[in-house]
């Protein structure tokens, strides 16, 4: 029979975090943070998501104020859903973010590249800022391409064993 977890403390929940954020963290703290992060899965996907971490960054690097900066964020939820994101494999989620995070910075990148041509600038500059859009957009399409690859080796898979590698991929998610 399963334990029957206890209802989340958003309070005790901070003050452990409170006490594990020093340079030399309570091993008791540090190990009820794990406990947390153990007993609420849906907890530690959220805050341990590297990849909506860094977006985050990108995107208030990039948007000018509180109101643009929520639109891509928007947006951002919508390409992931739209790409099937709740309903993929571990494997293809973490696609289906690299894509997003790509597809910010292209547009991130394509803003500066439009600044810089809207102004006198050197061919270094412009070399430079040529450059930075052509693998932008390189490092978007292959993320793209990836996601693609895998979904339909997993859809028509040709061999015995990439059946079972990919039994194994969905049962481990």
């Amino acid at each position: 029979m399963q334990a029957i977890k206890q209802t989340f403390d958003t309070a005790d929940f901070q003050k452990v975090v409170a006490a594990v954020n020093r340079e030399q963290p309570d091993p008791a703290q540090l190990a009820r943070l794990r406990q947390y992060l153990s007993d609420y899965p849906a907890l530690t996907k959220q805050l341990g998501n590297l990849s909506d971490t860094i977006r985050e960054r990108v995107l208030q690097k990039m948007c000018g104020g509180a109101a643009t900066q929520t639109y891509v964020q928007s947006y951002c939820a919508l390409l992931r859903e739209e790409m099937g994101y709740p309903a993929a494999s571990a494997l293809e989620q973490l696609l289906i973010d690299h894509i997003v995070l790509c597809w910010v910075r292209l547009h991130d990148c394509e803003w500066y590249y439009q600044n810089i041509n809207e102004k006198q600038h050197t061919l270094t500059v412009g070399d430079y800022w040529e450059r930075k859009l052509s693998f932008a957009q390189k490092r978007f399409l292959r993320a793209v391409e990836a996601l693609t690859r895998i979904r339909r080796l997993m859809k028509e898979p040709k061999s015995p064993v990439l059946n079972m590698l990919l039994a194994q991929q969905i049962n481990n998610r």
